[in-house]
């Protein structure tokens, strides 16, 4: 499922890529967790990216951890704030 959503995803199908990335990241895969916390912040979907994250991290994915802290750190200082 995971290979499948990262074809996907190098294929320019967004869609289709979150798909297989939710299947796989549903039944644990951390990679994916994390696949899809990226393909959500490129996307500009912030919230649901900060969610795919956190679940990667609280599964112990050191990237997912990093971005995390990124994007926390980015809505503390962000103007709007």
């Amino acid at each position: 499922m995971y290979c499948i959503g990262l074809l996907n995803h190098e294929q320019g199908d967004a869609a289709a890529a979150i798909t297989w990335l939710t299947k796989a990241a549903d039944a644990g895969h951390t990679h994916a967790m994390f696949g899809l916390g990226s393909l959500y912040q490129q996307q500009g979907d912030i919230p649901t990216a900060i969610t795919w994250y956190t679940k990667a991290a609280d599964a112990g994915h050191t990237d997912a951890m990093f971005n995390l802290g990124v994007l926390h750190d980015q809505q503390a200082t962000s103007p709007s704030q």
